[in-house]
């Protein structure tokens, strides 16, 4: 049995099972967060008022918010009271979060936002990323050298993380920001974020994270206590899309990339997204930050860990050869599994199995459709062939898989290289 969800095909007029392997690029909205947002507000009357209308509707929708956030606060300051004796400073308000359109904006309110405000108070301009990150950040910072601004990008190891060496050579009395990504989109790798905010705070200097991937990630409920902003994108964990949000700590401040009202403390104008915002928080909440993401452990590994670990195992059973997996196998518990088959163009591999009704991807799903080879493992050191054959294989955390399903799909895989490579005449 495939996952419980039938999709209907209008061609042959059948359902079909699947298997959704392409969980990093967006997750099923969870089913608990739909219903009850229909149910408190979509069926409610005046669910749908404007937040700053100052009638009983609009009153109404910004107490619905208000409500929700103070949840969200509440659930953090509790982590950081566990977490931290010295938390007297760190306890979060409404002021601390920025609800925007998904991670993309996110990533840009804060690398320009901070940037430009530290430009204008200390005269800092430059900032240190690496060739890695998400588009978001890269083409943010590309956007800002075009303005004046300095910035260093970090080379990586094979594994996909920076050098804290480097890191620390670059950092300047001119450097107002570091942005290094928790957890990589495309690999499941994880970066070291500890130590790097360790070395900024120990520099002046402000650390974000582009944590949109760092879900399954150790350190995602603590990540107040771990960098200065960091940024999530509700579709990647059940909420809705195309909603987002930005972290900021109590001492942070940063300039408004959308001007217009004065909502959200003036930070980010236009009319709140009602719905958007209450199912971010209520997936939080509910799916993330009060949920051990070692339940149920085996042999003190993750599940997600132990899917992987079994995934790979089958494929290698099988008659296959000449493949290499370019996620660390310390970073399965991300739920992400990064394989290039020799002489197997990863699109045409996606194709394949999509034939066989599992859903996987090539790559970032931002560069879907590219014939360039993934900068991230390029960057990592691998060929360009490497990069192009590469596919992603991303689980869900909520949905158990298990030993037949894992096997069905590593056979599956194979099956669908060698015709691949059959016809390339391998």
């Amino acid at each position: 049995m495939k996952e419980d969800i039938l999709f209907y095909n209008n061609n042959s007029n059948k359902s079909y099972n699947y298997y959704y392997l392409d969980n990093a690029s967006t997750t099923q909205m969870d089913s608990d967060i739909l219903r009850g947002l229909y149910y408190d507000y979509c069926d409610n009357a005046v669910g749908f008022g404007n937040p700053s209308s100052l009638h009983f509707v609009g009153t109404h929708a910004r107490q619905t918010i208000n409500n929700h956030i103070a949840m969200l606060c509440e659930d953090y300051n509790k982590i950081i009271k566990n977490n931290n004796e010295n938390n007297k400073e760190l306890m979060l308000n409404k002021t601390n979060f920025i609800f925007t359109s998904g991670g993309s904006e996110s990533n840009n309110l804060a690398i320009k936002g901070i940037a430009k405000y530290l430009f204008k108070t200390k005269n800092k301009n430059h900032i240190i990323t690496s060739q890695i990150e998400h588009p978001s950040i890269l083409n943010a910072c590309k956007q800002l050298e075009t303005e004046g601004f300095e910035v260093t990008y970090l080379s990586c190891d094979k594994k996909g993380k920076i050098n804290l060496d480097e890191l620390k050579d670059s950092i300047k009395d001119n450097t107002a920001l570091v942005s290094i990504m928790y957890v990589n989109n495309e690999t499941g790798t994880e970066n070291d974020i500890k130590s790097i905010f360790k070395m900024c705070v120990d520099n002046n200097v402000y650390f974000h994270t582009d944590a949109v991937q760092s879900t399954n990630a150790p350190l995602f409920s603590v990540l107040p206590l771990y960098c200065h902003s960091f940024s999530l994108s509700g579709h990647k964990f059940g909420a809705m899309q195309g909603v987002g949000l930005l972290y900021i700590s109590n001492d942070l401040k940063l300039e408004p990339q959308i001007v217009g009202g004065h909502q959200q403390n003036g930070l980010r104008a236009g009319t709140e997204n009602i719905l958007g915002i209450c199912s971010i928080i209520r997936a939080l909440c509910f799916n993330n930050l009060n949920k051990d993401l070692n339940l149920s452990k085996l042999n003190d590994k993750t599940r997600l860990e132990c899917e992987l670990e079994t995934l790979v195992n089958y494929i290698n059973q099988t008659n296959v050869n000449d493949y290499i997996i370019t996620t660390p196998k310390e970073c399965f518990h991300n739920g992400i599994l990064n394989i290039s088959f020799n002489n197997v163009e990863g699109e045409s591999l996606v194709l394949a199995m999509n034939k066989e009704y599992i859903y996987i991807s090539s790559g970032s799903a931002c560069s879907a459709g590219s014939i360039e080879p993934s900068y991230v493992l390029t960057s990592m050191g691998y060929s360009d062939s490497v990069a192009k054959n590469a596919i992603r294989i991303s689980l869900k955390r909520s949905y158990l898989y298990t030993d037949e399903q894992l096997k069905e799909i590593a056979n599956t895989l194979v099956k669908c290289v060698n015709n691949i490579r059959r016809i390339n005449g391998d």
